[in-house]
C-alpha cells in the first residue's frame, strides 16, 4: 500500500472522473457522461424550481424583516437578524441563477458560476451562524428564565455580530477558492459546525431541566410580575425554542452531513483503480447534498413561525393602535365615609345598610395612617370627599375608605395573572 503521490490536494474535477478523449477521424474530442445526480442539480438550480423556491423565501423573509419591528428589546431578534440576513442574499442569489439558466439556457459559464459561488457562500454563512449562534441565544433565554431578569441586548449583538463576521470571510474563503486548494477551510467550517451542534444538545438538555424547575417556582406573586414581556413569558418563550431551534438548525445539519462526505476521504490507495471509483462514488453523493441545498434555506427561513417572539410580534401587530388599559384604577366604590360633617353632605351619599351577618363578624384590620413620601403630592378632597395620596409606584388611600383595586398588566397578554385587593 502506497501513500496518494498526487501533491495537489483536494478532490478531483467532475471532467477528470466522468470525460474521456474521443478521437474520430484524428480530431479529438472530450465526451462526458455524468451522473444523473449532475444533471438533477443543473435542472434545480438553473430553471423555475430554484427561482419558485427563491420567491417563497423571500416571502417568509419579508414576513419576518415587518415582524422584527415590534420585536423590541428582544434577544430572539438580535439572533434571526444575524441568521436571516445572509440567507436573504442566498434566496436572491438562488433566483438570479435560475433566472440565467431559464432565459438563457445555460447552466454554466461565469456569471452563473458567480451566482452559485455567492449563493452557496450566504448561504454556509447562515449555517455557521445558525450553529454558533444557537448556544448563545439558549444560553440568554435560560438565563432570563431562570433569574427573571432580561439580557444585555448590547452583548448579545456584539457577540451574534461578530459570529457573522467570521461566518462571512471563513464561507467567502471556501467557496471562491478552487475545491483542490480549499479542504483547510472545509475542515474549518466543520469544526465550528460540529462545536456548535455539541453545544446545542448539551445546552438543550439544561433548557429542559431549566424549564421543569422554573415551572415549579411561584406563577402568581406581585414580586414575579415584569413589564417586560421578555421577562414575564420568560418559560413559554423557552418552551417554543425547542421545536423553533430544532427546525433552525436542519440546515446545517444536512451541510455537516455534506462536510463529512467530503472530508473524510482515505488517502492511502494500492493504485489508480481503487483511486478513480471512491471518487466518483463520492462525487455523486455530494451532487445529491448539492441538489438537495435547494430546500436547506427554505425551511431554516421558515423556522422563525414556531419562535414564541414572531407569536407576540403578530399579536402586537393586530392591536396596533388599540389604547391599552390603565394600569390601575377604581373599579367600585363602596360608601366612603366622608371627611365633612355637614348634614347636606352626608344626605348626599346615603350609606346602604348591609345584610345582617350570620357567621362569626370578619377580622377588623387596623391601618396606621400613612407615613409621608419624601415626593409625595397630596391631592385635598372636594365636597367633602375623602382624599387620594398619589406617590411614586404606588396609590394611597386614607383608612376610613374601602375600595376594590383591579391591576392589570398593559404589556401582558390577556392570560396574565390580575392581582384584586380588598382595603378596608
Amino acid at each position: 500500500m502506497s501513500m496518494d503521490a498526487n501533491p495537489v490536494p483536494g478532490r478531483p474535477y467532475l471532467e477528470d472522473l466522468f470525460c474521456h478523449n474521443v478521437t474520430v477521424k484524428k480530431v479529438t474530442s472530450l465526451k462526458c457522461n455524468y451522473p444523473p445526480s449532475y444533471l438533477l442539480k443543473q435542472q434545480l438550480f438553473g430553471g423555475l424550481p430554484a427561482v419558485g423556491a427563491g420567491l417563497l423565501q423571500i416571502v417568509l423573509l419579508t414576513l419576518f424583516w415587518l415582524l422584527s419591528v415590534k420585536m423590541k428589546n428582544d434577544m430572539t431578534r438580535a439572533f434571526l437578524t444575524v441568521v436571516y440576513l445572509p440567507l436573504t442574499f442566498s434566496a436572491i442569489f438562488m433566483i438570479l441563477g435560475g433566472v440565467e439558466g431559464v432565459l438563457f439556457e445555460e447552466t454554466s459559464g461565469f456569471i452563473y458560476d458567480a451566482f452559485q459561488a455567492f449563493f452557496n457562500t450566504c448561504l454556509t454563512s447562515t449555517n455557521i451562524c445558525i450553529a454558533l449562534g444557537t448556544p448563545f441565544y439558549l444560553g440568554a433565554l435560560m438565563f432570563v428564565a431562570r433569574r427573571r431578569e432580561n439580557f444585555q441586548m448590547r452583548e448579545m449583538w456584539d457577540a451574534h455580530c461578530s459570529i457573522l463576521l467570521i461566518s462571512v470571510l471563513l464561507s467567502a474563503s471556501y467557496h471562491f477558492v478552487d475545491i483542490k486548494w480549499s479542504q483547510l477551510q472545509a475542515a474549518a467550517i466543520f469544526f465550528f459546525l460540529a462545536v456548535g451542534t455539541i453545544s446545542f444538545v448539551f445546552l438543550l438538555i439544561g433548557s429542559i431541566i431549566t424549564a421543569l424547575v422554573c415551572g415549579k417556582q411561584e406563577k402568581a406573586s406581585a414580586a414575579n410580575v415584569s413589564e417586560d414581556p421578555v421577562v414575564y413569558d420568560a418559560r413559554t418563550r423557552l418552551a417554543w425554542s425547542f421545536p423553533f431551534l430544532l427546525i433552525l438548525n436542519l440546515s446545517q445539519f444536512a451541510q455537516i452531513a455534506h462536510l463529512s462526505v467530503e472530508q473524510f476521504t482515505p488517502y492511502l490507495w494500492n493504485d489508480d483503480s481503487e483511486k478513480k471509483p471512491f471518487y466518483k462514488g463520492q462525487a455523486v453523493k455530494l451532487l445529491y447534498f448539492d441538489a438537495s441545498k435547494l430546500i436547506w434555506g427554505l425551511v431554516a427561513a421558515a423556522a422563525f413561525i414556531l419562535s414564541s417572539s414572531t407569536h407576540h410580534a403578530i399579536v402586537a401587530l393586530l392591536s396596533f393602535g388599540k389604547k391599552h388599559p390603565q394600569k390601575v384604577f377604581v373599579e367600585s366604590q363602596k360608601a366612603p365615609l366622608l371627611q365633612s360633617s355637614d348634614k347636606k353632605s352626608v344626605e348626599a351619599y346615603p350609606v346602604q345598610a348591609s345584610a345582617p351577618a350570620t357567621g362569626p363578624p370578619p377580622p377588623h384590620f387596623h391601618l396606621a395612617p400613612p407615613a409621608p413620601h419624601a415626593h409625595q403630592d397630596i391631592y385635598p378632597g372636594a365636597n367633602g370627599m375623602p382624599s387620594l395620596n398619589f406617590a411614586p409606584g404606588m396609590v394611597q388611600f386614607p383608612p376610613n375608605m374601602q375600595t376594590t383595586i383591579v391591576y392589570t398588566p398593559p404589556t401582558h397578554p390577556p392570560k396574565s395573572a390580575v392581582f384584586v385587593e380588598e382595603l378596608a
